[in-house]
């Protein structure tokens, strides 16, 4: 019978750290998904004033879009991939987070950010 006990115990700890492991991966999940999106919400402000004030076009100006956006990520200790696209600018962030069964894992979230003329 203490075998038994013993074994169920075991199975009932294993299932619990898969519940909170999945809790965790959607915590990550979820702050790799803020950090995309704030990311890409600070490369879509970098708009090429110039070209706005002399034709009213809402330009955004891809280098200073990526430099914004990777320090973002940075800050927040992601790395990732940023594509400028005309006035669409969009974010992977993609974020370490630990578990208690599966060790160290990585987790992706991609946001996008449309910088558009405000009146």
């Amino acid at each position: 019978m203490t075998v038994l006990a013993a074994l169920f115990m075991i199975i009932v700890i294993f299932v619990m750290a898969l519940i909170i492991d999945g809790g965790n991966i959607r915590a990550g999940r979820r702050h790799a998904g803020d950090v995309a999106q704030e990311a890409a919400r600070a490369a879509a402000q970098q708009i090429d004033e110039e070209v706005r004030f002399s034709t009213g076009q809402v330009v955004i100006q891809p280098g200073k879009a990526r430099t914004a956006a990777f320090n973002v990520m940075s800050t927040a200790g992601a790395t990732g991939t940023v594509n400028v696209d005309g006035t669409v600018v969009t974010v992977v962030a993609r974020l370490g987070t630990g578990t208690a069964m599966l060790g160290e894992i990585t987790v992706t979230a991609s946001r996008t950010a449309d910088a558009q003329r405000s009146n």
